[in-house]
């Protein structure tokens, strides 16, 4: 049976999806519990890198916020999603404004293509606008990324710390003009080791 995840960005996170304390649930996604470590903090075969690492980094940084780090389930409970939100900036040269990151986002290979990845981006969203940062930064592929408004940073004047090609460094603003007037290159959270 495939994903029921529908996204309801309604400027409530409860209602965004299937929020644990909703009425309105297709597909829940709630904030990640300790028991989900177990879940996510493993590498599975289908990992391709050291998100399980970096997410236990994360988790330990003096800026993490469990609002902000979120599991999708399936309807009997499997843990089938994970995304998190992370602390950063554009630092430019005379100001710095405040932005999140979203890495990782991580769908079970069995649930890809089914909404759960959209699901989770938008839960986020909403999630993140209630908070004083302007824009999530997201390193990843412009085709998928750019169905939910993210656009390259090399637009806003923003760069990386590293080598990307420009197109794979996006943004998305999430207050109304959160990314008027930003530039400079984008600070991750020390956890990334960057």
């Amino acid at each position: 049976m495939g994903a029921r995840c529908a996204a309801r960005p309604s400027g409530d996170p409860k209602r965004a999806v299937g929020h644990e304390n909703s009425t309105d649930l297709t597909q829940p996604i709630r904030r990640e519990r300790a028991p989900d470590h177990r879940g996510l903090c493993h590498r599975p075969p289908h990992a391709d890198g050291d998100e399980a690492a970096l997410v236990a980094r994360l988790r330990h940084s003096a800026t993490y916020r469990s609002a902000d780090d979120v599991v999708a389930l399936s309807d009997d409970g499997t843990l089938i999603g994970h995304a998190l939100l992370s602390q950063a900036a554009v630092v430019g040269p005379t100001h710095e404004w405040p932005v999140f990151v979203l890495a990782p986002l991580a769908v079970h290979p069995d649930w890809q293509g089914q909404g759960v990845g959209s699901a989770l981006l938008t839960y986020l969203a909403v999630q993140a606008g209630e908070d004083a940062r302007r824009a999530i930064a997201i390193l990843g592929d412009p085709g998928y990324y750019g169905r939910f408004g993210y656009q390259p940073a090399r637009d806003f004047g923003v760069t990386a710390p590293f080598a990307v090609p420009d197109a794979n460094l996006m943004l998305k603003a999430i207050v109304p003009g959160g990314l008027t007037g930003v530039s400079g290159t984008l600070r991750y959270d020390p956890a990334f080791g960057l």
